[in-house]
């Protein structure tokens, strides 16, 4: 659900010195969106503005303009929380920004909006990766071939999860042959 203060400030910082004589329209908006409608709707934003944003946002991604692409991927989610793309872009630029943990939280949200899909569960496991917890990455490498099953289109993401689940847990039992057993004390005489 959207954040009402979050929404409010936003829309105060566009309105500027406006703000005063858009109240009423924006208490209608809100009005609006506390009763159910997105804030897409609630404004008349129209599917054409909606996709030339998306649009921008993701030639910033792709051209590496990740936190100008953020931005745009953020308001997106801020006006239709409901469209898995701009969750994943969101996620996606978290995930080039570093900011793994931020990616985490969109990603488990991407999961709640289109459960059936493998591809968060996959940019997840990278995630955990990078933040050193292993055994996470490898449930979520679970989670993904579990939902590739066997659907064409994520044949090859199949494939790349199970070659990196097997190689982390041969790792796993790598690091583990290599540990030093434990210093035992010497018998008192």
């Amino acid at each position: 659900m959207v954040d009402v203060d979050e929404l409010t400030a936003a829309i105060l910082e566009m309105a500027g010195e406006n703000a005063e004589e858009m109240q009423p329209a924006f208490d209608l908006i809100v009005k609006e969106i506390m009763g159910g409608k997105l804030p897409k709707d609630a404004i008349g934003m129209d599917s054409r503005t909606l996709e030339g944003l998306y649009s921008q946002a993701y030639n910033h991604y792709n051209s590496g303009k990740y936190i100008e692409a953020a931005r745009l991927f953020h308001t997106l989610q801020l006006l239709d929380g409901t469209e898995p793309k701009f969750q994943l872009g969101l996620a996606a630029c978290y995930q080039m920004l570093e900011e793994y943990k931020n990616a985490i939280l969109v990603f488990a949200n991407l999961t709640l909006i289109d459960p059936e899909t493998p591809v968060p569960h996959f940019h997840t496991s990278d995630c955990y990766l990078k933040m050193d917890l292993v055994p996470a990455a490898i449930a979520e490498l679970e989670m993904t071939v579990e939902l590739c099953g066997e659907q064409p289109q994520y044949e090859m993401m199949k494939e790349r999860a199970m070659l990196r689940m097997e190689q982390l847990k041969e790792k796993g039992a790598l690091d583990k042959s290599l540990e030093r057993p434990p210093e035992v004390e010497a018998p008192e005489e």
